[in-house]
């Protein structure tokens, strides 16, 4: 299992449409019910052709049957989401570090957690349940 974000075919009409179709939509139901939420909602999405369907809403750092190493190679969300990502590459992208370099590096992280090393989820306390106090808020507010 893995993820990585964003997809280089998601562009930036993708990220309107999802947007306005589906994360929009959930949070002003969720609070039309009275469901106040703070934290992350993750929207698992799968596109087909230009639709987009919604797979699942997962609402934690994790899963129950792995942990995910979080790679991120975008510097914006890295400073803001820095305690929960695992491995900033975004030197890619600025030119200062080689695909080769930063592959190293993940390799070297995957094997330190195959050896036992906890990913940043698990260090925070996340568990399967995803239940955890530090919950924070960033992006809009709905």
């Amino acid at each position: 299992m893995g993820c990585y974000s964003p997809p280089g075919f998601f562009d930036a009409a993708m990220v309107q449409q999802a947007t306005e179709t589906v994360i929009t939509p959930v949070v002003r139901a969720m609070a039309a019910e009275g469901c106040v939420y703070r934290g992350v909602i993750y929207a698992g999405l799968m596109v087909e052709l230009d639709r987009i369907h919604v797979l699942e809403f997962n609402a934690r750092f994790g899963d129950p049957e792995t942990q995910v190493i979080k790679i991120c190679g975008n510097a914006n969300t890295c400073r803001n989401l820095g305690e929960y990502i695992d491995l900033d590459v975004s030197r890619i992208v600025a030119g200062t570090e080689s695909v080769d370099e930063a592959g190293t590096r993940v390799l070297n992280a995957v094997l330190r957690v195959f050896s036992g090393e906890l990913v940043k989820s698990e260090i925070l306390g996340y568990d399967s349940s995803g239940v955890n106090s530090n919950i924070y808020t960033i992006g809009p507010t709905i």
